[in-house]
């Protein structure tokens, strides 16, 4: 492939030494999520509708996510080309532990207020676990920010499946 893209004539081989004759060594890339093309639009879609919007116009905008936190860096192999004498540097070294070293999942709320409830999640994110979570830590504190300043708050989530269960969606839709 690298001779097809670079118009060199030459095996694998012959590359691979010709970039190790510069000193360079090969290791594995990193790994990225991919976006498929329908969501990346749609994401633009959603910023280009709020994009007139200032600081003040999120006064009543509450947040939520949540991530899946290694405890360790997670067990993948990472490739990069470089001087063998860096092999050691500490940039190129990854934390090791048995069994993993686990994970932890937290989910939270925040807004230009300041942040909300922060949760541990046991297990993966459901769609019954979040109605609980809707029901017994959402709702409550989007009714307490509106009695201490007066107004109503907009709810935004990042749409992931579990937020979109009926269930779910129907109760955000009634409050």
């Amino acid at each position: 492939q690298i001779a097809a893209i670079s118009g060199i004539p030459g095996c694998a081989r012959t590359i691979r030494s010709a970039l190790k004759s510069t000193g360079l060594v090969n290791r594995r890339g990193k790994r990225k999520l991919e976006i498929r093309p329908e969501n990346r639009a749609a994401r633009v879609r959603w910023c280009r509708q709020f994009a007139d919007l200032d600081e003040d116009d999120f006064e009543n905008w509450v947040f939520s996510d949540e991530s899946s936190i290694a405890r360790l860096f997670p067990g993948v192999q990472v490739r990069t080309w470089m001087d063998p004498a860096d092999a050691n540097n500490a940039v190129y070294l990854l934390p090791k532990a048995q069994n993993g070293g686990g994970k932890i999942m937290v989910w939270g709320l925040f807004s230009v207020h300041g942040p909300g409830p922060l949760l541990f999640i046991e297990n993966s994110m459901e769609g019954t676990l979040y109605n609980q979570i809707l029901r017994r830590t959402v709702i409550p504190y989007l009714e307490s920010l509106a009695r201490a300043h007066g107004t109503d708050f907009v709810f935004v989530d990042d749409n992931a499946s579990p937020h979109r269960a009926n269930a779910n969606y129907s109760l955000l839709y009634d409050v």
